[in-house]
């Protein structure tokens, strides 16, 4: 593991997410990436444990269990979301665990590419089912701790895979009993744990968060350095000489 200055990052590959963890002296930042593979393509998400912890956790879990192996990309309606976690093949229903918490007054907006909990009418009543934003709906964002004013509580955002959102965003839908915009195709969640189905993951957040004297320097002519010590004179841009 390579050290830079005090700031170090550690990435652990376990069930298909994986934790990168940034230090810096006695602070300890913990980022949790969770990877989808379904059947038109990867889907990566960061999940924000720091605004929505039970939210996070509760994801989390139905993750690393395989809970959401083999479900559906159920509801699409373009312009507007895309929700999965809680049908198998056929729209048949898969009972998950009890409803949580709402955490959608923690002051984070459901923009596009956010990632929020389904629910019923009840605010507290979310379960396993999510859905991703298509564009900024502010409709859903939470206004006042009543019925009609929780709102849906965003708890991370896709960062990687978009093309996969909008291919599924993109297929054709109906009804299916008494389901509407059900894609006519299944799109479904393939079991892909162990595996890393991306390359770069950019964070959020500036690391490190400040300017570090191995990330700034002087270029420096192999000529001018030939007698040791040396005395050099700076320039404000490079030469050719």
């Amino acid at each position: 593991m390579k050290h830079l200055s005090s700031i170090c990052i550690l990435v652990v590959i376990i069930l298909g997410s994986f934790w990168m963890t940034s230090c810096s002296q006695n602070k300890e930042k913990e980022v949790k990436v969770i990877t989808f593979n379904t059947t038109l393509g990867p889907i990566v998400i960061e999940l924000f444990e720091e605004e929505a912890p039970v939210t996070s956790k509760n994801f989390l879990d139905y993750a690393e269990s395989g809970f959401f192996n083999g479900t559906l990309f159920h509801r699409v309606i373009p312009g507007f979301v895309i929700q999965g976690g809680g049908m198998e093949s056929g729209m048949i229903d898969k009972k998950g665990n009890p409803p949580i918490q709402n955490e959608a007054n923690n002051g984070v907006k459901n923009l596009k590419w956010s990632l929020s909990m389904a629910r019923t009418n009840e605010p507290h009543s979310a379960s396993s089912q999510f859905f991703i934003n298509l564009q900024n709906n502010v409709s859903l964002d939470h206004t006042e701790e009543t019925i009609q004013g929780w709102g849906y509580a965003v708890f991370g955002e896709v960062v990687d895979g978009f093309e996969t959102v909008e291919a599924i965003a993109a297929t054709e839908t109906g009804s299916v009993s008494f389901h509407q915009d059900v894609p006519l195709e299944e799109i479904s969640i393939i079991n892909g744990l162990g595996r890393v189905t991306h390359s770069d993951i950019i964070s959020r957040r500036t690391q490190p968060p400040v300017a570090l004297s191995s990330m700034d320097g002087y270029a420096v002519r192999f000529s001018d350095v030939q007698k040791i010590p040396t005395k050099l004179i700076t320039a404000s841009t490079p030469t050719n000489n």
